[in-house]
């Protein structure tokens, strides 16, 4: 099982705007057929130390496949409506991923 994190910065009080964005997103992908039963997702913002401008969307997938599946169908404009909805939003060079392998 993986943890991959898309970590993002958005310009300050847009944090709102961004949530909305990402929750339309997030309908759209439990929508296909092809997210395994283990599939999980969930958003978190900054708090104490981080950024509250700072977002990370963790997708919990069971395998480096099921993620690049994922990326493939992102990348092929299957999401093109919210990518092109939060792509005005992100602070240009903050957005990364980090793959964390889960272990227990």
């Amino acid at each position: 099982m993986f943890a991959c994190q898309w970590h993002f910065d958005v310009p300050f009080g847009k944090q709102k705007e961004v949530v909305n964005i990402l929750e339309a997103w997030s309908k759209a992908m439990r929508k296909s057929k092809k997210l395994p039963k283990e599939y999980g997702e969930r958003i978190t913002v900054g708090h104490i130390g981080p950024s509250p401008s700072h977002f990370c969307v963790e997708h919990t997938v069971k395998s480096l496949a099921d993620w690049e599946a994922m990326m493939h169908d992102v990348a092929t404009g299957k999401y093109k409506k919210q990518s092109q909805a939060i792509a005005k939003y992100i602070v240009a060079g903050s957005q990364h991923w980090e793959i964390l392998r889960v272990v227990k």
